[in-house]
């Protein structure tokens, strides 16, 4: 569970109760009230997700956590140096491409075999462009190679044991993103109180008496003024 999948999924109670308290606010609008469902529908999705990868992780089987395990390693090894020597010649592309935390390379499952491959094949390429200068060499890509290989076999001996664990809850942020996020500022003058609280919901943070009271007074003035 990366970082980011958490807080998101922290945030979901907060939005779905900020939902339902200004219901009157969007039910007029009916393209809104639509994609309210459409996001309670990817919520439950998301959520049970997270349940099935903590059962997951916890029921794989040794050797294969250790050889996943081992390959987040040499991935990161060759990966770590990478992302920095883009940072340093500011291809922000590249270092999005290959920079990944532990917990989200465990999320993708079986695709960390083609991550890895693919971080090697970008390490051979970039290695004379100036990369080994910063730290990528020959040897951190061998052993990229070997690591992947032995993980593919172990992988071989469970298969199914390792799904991607990334796809529910990153096509909630993605929705989120693009399509709740720009919706909600159609109520910056209509309903400037219900706009706050979203805002606050998608932070994952709680709302104090004081903000909840504030919040609330701008709704209802605002239902009353139109």
């Amino acid at each position: 569970m990366t970082r980011r999948h958490a807080l998101l999924l922290r945030s979901l109670p907060l939005l779905a109760e900020c939902l339902q308290t200004h219901e009157n606010v969007y039910l007029a609008v009916p393209g809104f009230a639509e994609q309210v469902t459409v996001f309670r529908r990817l919520a439950i999705k998301a959520q049970l997700q997270e349940q099935c990868s903590l059962r997951i992780d916890t029921e794989l089987p040794i050797d294969l956590q250790l050889a996943r395990e081992a390959l987040i390693q040499a991935c990161r090894a060759v990966s770590g140096p990478l992302a920095g020597w883009a940072a340093v010649i500011g291809d922000e592309r590249l270092r999005n491409q290959v920079n990944s935390t532990p917990d989200e390379l465990r999320a993708i499952g079986q695709g960390l075999i083609d991550h890895a491959r693919a971080i090697a094949a970008i390490g051979r390429r970039t290695l004379p462009q100036g990369a080994g200068h910063y730290g990528v060499t020959k040897i951190a890509l061998e052993r990229l190679d070997q690591e992947t290989e032995a993980f593919s076999a172990a992988v071989g001996g469970f298969p199914g044991a390792l799904p991607s664990l990334r796809t529910a809850s990153d096509q909630l942020r993605f929705f989120l993103r693009d399509v709740m996020d720009p919706l909600v500022d159609g109520f910056l003058l209509s309903a400037p109180g219900f706009c706050a609280a979203y805002r606050q919901a998608r932070k994952g943070k709680e709302s104090t008496a004081n903000d909840r009271d504030s919040l609330q007074t701008a709704t209802r003035d605002t239902v009353l003024s139109a």
